[in-house]
């Protein structure tokens, strides 16, 4: 419970993060998402929080999912 209470203040900073990323890498999305959980890592590691990794990925890989589902990740398609 007390991780859960810890990802839900932390998931302002999660949505920066995943969007700062989405727009920045341009690598493929494992890239993308290995990039994140760094991130949210270490600024989680900086307020004195230690959260598994597979936690913070279920929440990136979820707030990516509703960002793709709703459009804010508009992809582009390739000319072929």
């Amino acid at each position: 419970m007390k991780l859960l209470i810890i990802l839900v203040k932390l998931l302002p900073l999660i949505l920066d993060v995943v969007i700062a990323v989405e727009k920045r890498i341009t690598q493929p999305g494992a890239t993308k998402e290995e990039v994140a959980v760094q991130l949210v890592q270490t600024i989680a590691a900086a307020t004195g929080h230690e959260i598994p990794d597979e936690m913070v990925q279920k929440v990136i890989v979820g707030v990516v999912d509703v960002f793709n589902t709703t459009g804010v990740f508009q992809h582009k398609s390739v000319p072929k």
